[in-house]
């Protein structure tokens, strides 16, 4: 089925064809977890490297999302069962649009932004958790995504 690569290293998208299995999903975005982010009510979905900020070193946005992303995203769409579809309503001209690749430092920039926010969250609910965006891509940028 049709669906939309966002591959940061290359600053490109494009229509791939996916057929949907977590496995296809893995590695069209070259990971072995995700993470979704979804883009609006028709359940168009991002499928990102849930631990992309601890090991890609290519970013972007999408949109007003407020996070950094790090790595590929694959964009496929979900029925009301969960199962996967083409994209209901993203498209890939409104995809070009819409993500802009950035560079580490603008990634840093965006970090800062949320984890200032999460940090009066945290300050105001005791149950709130958040990651140090921020500190993570630092930390990862002089690393091979090994740690060491």
């Amino acid at each position: 089925m049709k669906a939309f690569l966002i591959d940061p290293e290359f600053l490109t998208i494009t229509e791939v064809d996916c057929d949907s299995s977590i496995q296809d999903i893995y590695r069209y975005i070259d990971a072995d977890c995700f993470d979704c982010i979804r883009l609006n009510d028709e359940n168009d979905t991002i499928y990102v490297d849930d631990n992309g900020l601890y090991t890609k070193h290519h970013f972007w946005r999408y949109g007003d999302y407020s996070n950094p992303i790090a790595g590929k995203g694959l964009v496929l769409g979900a029925d009301y069962e969960g199962e996967s579809t083409a994209p209901a309503v993203v498209t890939l001209e409104s995809l070009k649009d819409t993500v802009v690749f950035i560079t580490t430092e603008e990634a840093i920039t965006m970090g800062e932004v949320v984890d200032a926010r999460n940090k009066e969250m945290m300050e105001q609910h005791d149950n709130f958790i958040a990651f140090p965006v921020a500190d993570i891509i630092k930390d990862s940028e002089y690393t091979d995504g090994s740690g060491e």
